[in-house]
């Protein structure tokens, strides 16, 4: 019966969440550490501990799947940090506070990385558009000198890394520095 009252109080909290994602605005939902009783309504000193902590970890598992949502090179993470904050047993001797401490280790681990996935995937979606674009620039080039230009061009641009010291802004211009090096005296750019 109680597992029952759980699974049924972790997927009303779900449905609730999902409710609020398409109802309040995003920052609203922000992992911040707590659940948005007060934004449903809920009056959490009427909850116990245990539900209190479930849903929590209900709350650190919607988390982690907005922050992994389009990316599919961050899926691995996600899933991975989803089986770990599952794994995390409720402890009846220790505070709430105590429990969600381990929900949180898991959350300050996962959360860089799964937003280092989708950084770098954004600068490499970026590449790639422009990659397809000096290739088609390529083929329309008429002299050897220029075709060369543009593949030197493609060639710099496919070899760039993403730097973690910079922003993701900036990770992104250099891209487009390295396109505004092309010779354009050489190359006609279209464009570019």
């Amino acid at each position: 019966m109680k597992r029952f009252t759980l699974k049924t109080a972790a997927a009303t909290m779900s449905a609730a969440l999902a409710f609020a994602a398409f109802a309040v605005p995003a920052n609203v939902l922000a992992y911040d550490g707590e659940v948005p009783y007060s934004d449903f309504g809920i009056d959490a000193s009427q909850i116990s501990e245990q539900d209190q902590f479930y849903d929590y970890q209900e709350y650190a598992v919607y988390n982690l799947q907005q922050a992994g949502a389009g990316n599919p090179g961050a899926s691995q993470l996600v899933n991975q940090a989803i089986s770990i904050v599952y794994s995390i047993p409720y402890l009846s001797d220790r505070s709430l506070q105590e429990n969600k401490s381990n929900i949180d280790e898991v959350m300050d681990y996962f959360l860089p990385l799964i937003e280092e996935a989708n950084v770098t995937e954004e600068f490499n979606a970026e590449k790639d558009y422009m990659i397809t674009v000096l290739n088609r620039l390529e083929r329309q080039q008429r002299t050897y000198a220029a075709k060369r230009e543009v593949r030197r061009v493609r060639q710099a641009v496919a070899n760039l890394q993403y730097d973690y010291s910079l922003s993701s802004s900036e990770n992104i211009q250099k891209i487009y520095t390295i396109v505004r090096s092309m010779n354009r005296n050489i190359v006609v750019t279209n464009g570019i």
